[in-house]
């Protein structure tokens, strides 16, 4: 169940985050400053994101507001559209 959540997970983090950032249907998506960013609670998780986009040629979800992040924290993250 776990892997199935992780593959999900990756699926929304490889689709575009439009520019409305409509929270109800991307639940990753986040408006500031005009620009649409994408959130991770759990640094394994932005891991096991990144490798997912790695195998679709997409760049990785790089943290912009926190570098270090504990379970309790969001990164927000960029380049989430190449």
């Amino acid at each position: 169940m776990k892997l199935l959540w992780l593959l999900l997970v990756g699926v929304v983090a490889g689709q575009p985050c439009d520019k409305l950032c409509p929270i109800t249907d991307n639940f990753g998506c986040v408006s500031k400053d005009n620009k649409c960013f994408y959130t991770v609670r759990n640094p394994c998780i932005l891991k096991a994101i990144n490798c997912y986009r790695k195998s679709k040629s997409l760049s990785a979800l790089k943290p912009i507001l926190r570098s270090k992040c504990t379970n309790k924290e969001v990164p927000v993250c960029d380049n989430i559209n190449k």
